[in-house]
């Protein structure tokens, strides 16, 4: 029984597919992923910064307290009050600076997500273009004799087993095996090879 598998390499075909289109959007898409991994890195780091300050503050507070019963009971301790008013602006103003950046960052990261959302919605349909392409080439090569043909195959075939399918029909005219999940894959990298078709590339989640 044959196969679809090929002892003997495909030839290249004359003119490739057209993908850079594609290839542009899927680079966009594998760009704006590394961004949004950046930016939610920086948020995590930044909102994990900001929860401790409160914190921070009442600990300052807290010294700032303490520090005033002991040098009520001794004098001779230098005046620190300045000292734990200039801590506790820090860290307000710490706390003031991040939330700014948080706040930034995550409009920024919404909008990289809506544009990951129409650059994948834009792969999908240039994928769509490109295996249109390459299934027009590839349907070109058979006349429309070799179409009558199976036609006239496939209706004895489904007087003979009611609805049958098409693979089944060309199975039993060739010899070929079944497209199993097998032999697709097989197939699909051969086409890639062959028309230049890129592979698919994930954006960072």
């Amino acid at each position: 029984m044959f196969t679809f598998a090929s002892k003997t390499k495909r030839t290249a075909v004359a003119e490739p597919i057209d993908t850079d289109a594609l290839r542009a959007a899927m680079e966009q898409l594998v760009d704006a992923g590394g961004e949004r991994l950046l930016l939610r890195s920086a948020i995590n780091r930044d909102a994990e910064r900001l929860e401790r300050i409160p914190g921070l503050i009442i600990d300052l507070d807290s010294a700032r307290f303490s520090y005033m019963v002991k040098r009520e009971l001794d004098r001779t301790l230098p005046d620190r009050e300045s000292d734990f008013g200039d801590q506790r602006s820090k860290l307000l103003g710490e706390q003031e600076t991040l939330t700014g950046k948080v706040d930034a960052a995550r409009t920024q990261l919404g909008a990289l997500d809506r544009s990951c959302v129409r650059l994948q919605d834009e792969i999908a349909a240039l994928r769509r273009d490109v295996w249109q392409a390459v299934y027009d080439r590839l349907a070109a090569e058979f006349d429309l004799e070799f179409k009558a043909k199976f036609f006239r195959c496939w209706v004895a075939a489904d007087a003979i087993t009611n609805g049958i399918h098409g693979d089944l029909v060309l199975a039993r005219l060739t010899g070929f095996e079944q497209l199993t999940t097998e032999t697709k894959l097989r197939i699909l990298d051969e086409l890639k090879s062959e028309f230049n078709v890129p592979a698919r590339r994930f954006a960072a989640k």
